[in-house]
């Protein structure tokens, strides 16, 4: 994920971030891995309700975007697991046949 400078420090936003916290909003740690990253927020519910109902936690990322976009969703937001549940999430994703949504590591 791109860095986020910060103009009146010279600095970046993640420079202001507890580490655990950074891991888990950049994506850097092996707290959370990233699932979907879509603009399609009916998708983005529906993989949520389905991995929830299946006991398995989630995180939305990027949800407050549309404050900075006027709403018309430009931005994609993005579905966070644990990195413990990631596996299972796929499977789960997979059979609902959601599988083309994944996104696989970079």
């Amino acid at each position: 994920m791109e860095r986020i400078p910060i103009a009146h420090t010279g600095g970046t936003l993640e420079a202001l971030l507890p580490p655990r916290i950074r891991n888990l909003v950049y994506g850097t740690g092996e707290l959370v891995r990233e699932l979907i990253r879509t603009n399609d927020r009916v998708l983005l519910s529906f993989a949520e309700s389905l991995l929830r109902d299946a006991g398995i936690p989630t995180l939305m990322a990027d949800t407050n975007m549309s404050v900075l976009e006027g709403s018309i969703g430009v931005f994609p937001q993005r579905l966070l697991v644990d990195s413990d549940s990631y596996d299972q999430a796929c499977r789960l994703l997979r059979d609902a046949d959601l599988g083309q949504w994944i996104k696989s590591r970079d």
